[in-house]
């Protein structure tokens, strides 16, 4: 997919979502069955929350962290609902034998940490940042990359979407007929893909009538805003043998599959209004730039302030022409 990036000088507030909170809409339609959250909260609340309302709810309650301050976090909350380990393996080899149904009616997947774009030219690559040197990385991807380090594990973009995947797959095995999953950190990059953490995890759901997308966040939202919501479907008969064994794959895109061998035009990006950039002022943007050959649901414009992600867009009108407001 391709990816246009403005880059200005603004200071501004970002905001969070608690996604999971909707589940409290969707209370009337949920199985029986446990919760699962792999990745305790570290301060924002998704912890406290879905215990107490799996308890309000007379369900089990499983929060996976697989470092030391996202565990203690969990047992301050919750005492024997915190496990510490990796995702996966809590839900191969511990979840069955903890769970009273052996089922999961929700799992919020929001672990393995995604790295988010923006404060370094290869940080559009899945590997990123991997491949840069300790002294080069802020205060707190350090301290995150030591935490992965002590653990085993390499800190990037690849190996986030692995885990979830993998993560995906078993909750897929054990979840009730109309399980839901909640994917933090992803997000809609148009023509049924996403990217995230739940990237590849949402390909291989969507994939042949297993899952249905029942909330998400706006295409046009900052993608750390971003969250994917889906509903297993009744018609979904593969085996559980079956759904361990395959894997799912990023959907072609809408230009390859109009029968395109070859890739699109690169757009070209003219910026129109203000004439001196240096006049914008804080936390307010009026501003027109002029798109050549974006083509829809494969191209995204995002637009960065002071290297954090503030607005995108992946609808186009098709013409050789846009102008963005």
């Amino acid at each position: 997919v391709g990816c246009l990036l403005l880059f200005l000088n603004l200071a501004c507030v970002e905001a969070g979502a608690e996604a999971y909170r909707l589940l409290e809409e969707l209370a009337d339609d949920l199985d029986a069955g446990s919760f699962v959250e792999i990745g305790s909260d570290r301060g924002e609340g998704s912890t406290a929350w879905l215990n107490s309302f799996a308890a309000a709810t007379g369900r089990d309650f499983f929060s996976v962290d697989f470092s030391e301050e996202g565990f203690n976090n969990a047992q301050r909350v919750c005492g024997p609902c915190a496990h510490r380990g990796m995702g996966e393996t809590f839900l191969e080899v511990e979840f069955p034998a903890l769970s009273r149904t052996g089922k999961i009616a929700f799992a919020y997947l929001d672990n393995y940490d995604w790295v988010w774009a923006g404060e370094h030219p290869e940080s559009y690559t899945l590997q990123f940042p991997a491949m840069l040197p300790d002294e080069q990385l802020s205060p707190y991807k350090l301290k995150m990359r030591k935490e992965y380090r002590e653990e085993g594990l390499t800190l990037n973009n690849e190996e986030s979407q692995k885990a979830h995947l993998e993560q995906a797959i078993r909750v897929h095995k054990q979840c009730t007929e109309r399980c839901i999953i909640l994917f933090d950190d992803t997000f809609p990059l148009g023509g049924g893909r996403y990217s995230g953490k739940g990237g590849a995890a949402m390909a291989y759901l969507l994939a042949e009538d297993r899952f249905e997308v029942i909330q998400q966040s706006d295409p046009s939202v900052p993608s750390y805003q971003g969250f994917a919501m889906v509903r297993r479907l009744i018609s979904d008969g593969e085996s559980a043998e079956a759904g361990a064994s395959e894997r799912g794959s990023e959907p072609a895109s809408p230009w390859l599959d109009q029968g395109r061998d070859t890739p699109p035009p690169v757009p070209e990006v003219e910026w129109l209004r203000p004439i001196n950039q240096q006049s914008l002022a804080c936390c307010s943007l009026a501003a027109s730039i002029r798109v050549r050959n974006a083509v829809p649901e494969y191209h995204t414009l995002v637009m960065y302030v002071d290297l954090l992600e503030r607005w995108r867009r992946v609808e186009w009108s098709g013409d050789s022409e846009d102008t963005v407001q």
